[in-house]
């Protein structure tokens, strides 16, 4: 895993997961690891 400016991020592999939360409402993965 290395670190990348956000504009350069477009098109590349998520290594992890990212968690959306709202609360009272919903909590759930956004995006799942390996999304492109």
């Amino acid at each position: 895993m290395k670190q990348i400016k956000t504009v350069d991020a477009v098109g590349q592999v998520l290594c992890h997961d990212i968690t959306q939360i709202i609360k009272g409402v919903k909590k759930d993965v956004a995006f799942k690891k390996g999304h492109v």
